[in-house]
Formats: structure tokens, sequence, C-alpha cells
């Protein structure tokens, strides 16, 4: 039964009625009005989310485009309540895990607009204990859609190379972010920016991990679920929570292995040839950075995310063979420091993106590893190196 407070009954029944087995007239379901009254405990938004939850892909196309001027204004909202917007964070993490519900964000580019009027906004940053949980959520929840495989590459690369059609309140939530000092608006700069998150180490991880997953998602057009020979672990599963600050909660999200081997050839990157050079060039250092971090596993993640990094360099530029000569001697200068990391799993990451790096400019790296393989503590790794500069 509705509580007595609910008084959108029309559109509730309209939406029961589309969770039945699709008719040849499914009915049209209102958007829903006074949702900025609600709260965490406000039986319309109990309601909604239930629905959501038990909707199959032709439910879903037919509620979303009613059910997302609510969530798109309860995102972009810093002053709404706070547990509510964890909870629809976490409720849509759950809805792109739900592989029944696939086909649904494909239609009408419901999945664009979820990425350009709910996560981008709670991405954007803001001080505090409870946004920055809010932005792990986020993360997670971004992490499923990209690890899924939840857009087509085309609507992938829309949402993620251009600001798309926001709703209103999403707009003003940009705009407000940006005048605050919140950074860009766009999606790689919001998450370029968690990559900073301070004391946070699992949402810097979890940071690099989705970065990755931006600059490779369009490698595997119309595959299913992740990649055949994908490490296990790599999917953001959000039925998982853990404590976090003081009493809030936040979706524990798990990364690729550590160990995980040397990326495969992509065919047809869609997203990252597509991000302009600024774009991939501020990734660079941000990516950079987090070879130092405090974190073993910040830094692993860090090393994954710049090998897609360079492959979507290298695609960007073919002509010019990837990196620019230059670039490539300072990249590997800076990896020469960490190879000999005392933390094996970190000292594996960076020998193989340098094994990717010397693939890409032999000539370059051969030099530099071949000075280092004499007198380093790991010379092993570095004849690893060597042996991909001269397999090159």
């Amino acid at each position: 039964m509705l509580g007595a407070e609910d008084k959108q009954a029309p559109w509730l029944w309209c939406t029961l009625a589309a969770c039945s087995p699709p008719s040849p007239a499914p009915p049209r379901v209102p958007r829903l009005q006074g949702h900025g009254q609600w709260t965490h405990a406000h039986a319309q938004w109990h309601t909604v989310a239930a629905l959501l939850r038990l909707s199959g892909s032709a439910a879903l196309a037919q509620l979303w485009p009613a059910a997302l001027p609510a969530l798109a204004a309860a995102a972009a909202d810093h002053d709404r309540d706070p547990r509510l917007r964890l909870e629809l964070l976490h409720l849509v993490a759950a809805l792109l895990e739900d592989d029944s519900k696939a086909d649904g964000w494909r239609q009408a580019g419901a999945g664009q607009a979820l990425v350009a009027s709910v996560l981008s906004p709670a991405l954007a940053w803001r001080a505090g204990r409870v946004s920055a949980a809010l932005r792990y959520a986020a993360l997670a929840a971004l992490a499923s859609l990209l690890s899924r495989r939840r857009l087509p590459p085309e609507q992938l690369a829309a949402a993620v190379c251009s600001s798309g059609a926001r709703s209103d309140a999403a707009a003003a939530a940009a705009a407000s972010s940006s005048s605050s000092g919140g950074g860009g608006s766009g999606l790689v700069e919001r998450v370029a920016g968690c990559l900073d998150e301070e004391y946070e180490p699992d949402t810097r991880q979890l940071a690099c991990h989705v970065t990755g997953l931006l600059l490779e998602a369009g490698g595997w057009a119309g595959s299913k679920v992740g990649r055949p020979d994908e490490p296990a672990g790599l999917h953001a599963p959000s039925a998982c929570k853990r404590p976090m600050h003081r009493g809030w909660q936040k979706c524990s999200a798990s990364f690729p292995s550590e160990k995980a081997p040397a990326l495969p050839a992509l065919a047809g990157l869609a997203v990252g040839t597509q991000l302009s050079p600024p774009q991939l060039a501020a990734l660079h250092p941000e990516l950079l950075k987090r070879l130092d971090d405090s974190s073993n596993r910040v830094r692993v993640a860090a090393c994954t995310a710049l090998q897609h990094w360079l492959r979507a360099t290298a695609a960007a530029a073919p002509q010019q063979g990837g990196l620019p000569d230059s670039e490539a001697s300072a990249l590997a200068s800076s990896l020469l420091i960490h190879v000999g990391d005392p933390a094996g799993e970190v000292a594996g990451a960076v020998c193989r993106l340098m094994e990717q790096l010397a693939a890409l400019s032999p000539g370059t790296i051969r030099p530099l590893a071949a000075a280092a393989a004499g007198a380093h503590a790991r010379g092993d790794l570095l004849q690893r190196v060597l042996a991909a500069c001269g397999a090159a």
C-alpha cells in the first residue's frame, strides 16, 4: 500500500503498469511532481526506488524519463538531504549492475542522460566528509557503467567529450561548482579532480581505475560484460558497503588485479582518441603524481591508468608515433626511479608500463634502460624493458 503522504497515485499506477510485460501501447508515464520535498524517509522516494529496482529493460525505458528530473535535482542540489543523495547514488550503482536492465540504458539516451545529469554533478568538488562520500559513490556508479559497457561507444563518447544536454538543476550546480573553485565542469575534469582526494586513498584508487576505463572504454564495441581476458575483480559491485565518515556508507568497489598481465592491444578506442589534446595532456601530470602516493594500491592503479593513457595518446596521434621523443624520455626518467621500489607489486606495475613505453618509443627508451640496467637493483626488470625495445 502507498503511504498517506504520497499524492502521485496516477503516476504510480502508470509505473506499476509499465512494470508488467510490454503491451502494444505502453502507458505514457508523466513526470513526478513534488520531488523537491523528498528526504531519505519520504514514502514516494522509497516507492520510486523500489519500482526502478524491480523494472526490466522495457519498464526502465518508460520510467526513466519521468524519474530523471527528480533524481537529477537531488544529485545537483548540495543543500538536499545528504542521506537521500547517497541512497540515490547507491540505487544508480545497483541499477547499472543489474544485467536485466542493460538494454534499457541504451534506449533514448537514458545512460547518457544519467552521466550528464546525475553522476557528473555528484563528482563536483566541495569541502566536507559527506561530499567526499558522495564523490566516492558517484565514482563507483561510473565504474559500473563503464566496466559493464552500459552505453554504446558513440553515446559514451558524447557524454565524456562534451557537456551534453543537462537538466537546469545540473547546469546550475556545475556553474556553482566552477565559481566556488570546484574545478572544471566536464566529466573528465571532475574524475581527474578525484585523483587528488586528500585523506581518501580508496577514492584516489577508484579515480585511477575510472580514468583508465574512460580512456579505453570504446575498445570493446558490442562486447558483453568485461573482456574475455579481463582480470578478476574489474567490476565495482554496489551491494557491498562499509562504514565511512561518522556513520555514512559508501560503496566498496573492487579494482583490477595488481598482478594483471600487460594490457592487450585494443582496436578502435572510441573515447580516449576523442578527448581533446588539453584533456589528455591534463591527465598526464595528475596520474604521474599518483606514482608518489602513500598507498601502494593507488600507485599500482595509476600505472594501469597510465598504460591506457599511452594507448590513447598513441592512437590520437598515429602520424607522430604517439608520444614525442622528449616526452617519452621525461616519462621514462620518472619511471626509472620507481622500478626499484621495495614494494614488488609497484615495481612490477612500473615495469609493465615501461615495457609499453618501450614498444612505442624503442629508440628513446633503449639507451636509458641500458644505462640503468647495470647499476640498478632491479636489473631483471630493466632487462624486460630492453627486450620490449628489441621486440618493437
